[in-house]
């Protein structure tokens, strides 16, 4: 995943989706520890929920130099979530938002907000709900 495509190996191996933080997961510095022990290239790191602070991990990616992206987290019923989400979008290395989708939460709309930043939204549904009857009806996939 580095900025310069011609100089990445077609067989490069990348870490599609992980987890890291402070207080839960590993810290930053050991999953890149161990991707590297592995040969693994670079990764998306994805905030997990309940962390509402993006800061260590949008620091560990400016680090990295581009071999690692990130997907952030933001509070939606936030007064100032155009702010975040400009910020977010603006933050190198930021590539989209992470959305807890439960019917009536209002996800679709985040989805669009955060598509209309430049950014991708990625759905992440508790507890399989995508599978419970009518929940695909009443959230308009």
């Amino acid at each position: 995943m580095n900025s310069d495509q011609d100089t990445q190996s077609p067989l490069d191996i990348v870490d599609g989706y992980f987890h890291t933080g402070i207080d839960k997961y590993l810290p930053f510095d050991q999953i890149r520890a161990a991707h590297q022990q592995h040969g693994i290239v670079g990764g998306i790191a994805v905030q997990h929920v309940g962390a509402p602070n993006n800061d260590h991990i949008l620091e560990e990616v400016r680090k990295s130099e581009g071999a690692y992206r990130a997907v952030l987290m933001t509070d939606f019923t936030s007064p100032t979530v155009e702010k975040e989400m400009a910020a977010i979008a603006a933050a190198p290395g930021a590539i989209g938002v992470r959305i807890i989708c439960d019917a009536g939460n209002g996800w679709p709309g985040h989805a669009e907000l955060v598509r209309s930043h430049g950014l991708c939204p990625w759905l992440f549904f508790y507890h399989g709900t995508i599978t419970k009857p009518g929940t695909i009806a009443r959230t308009g996939i």
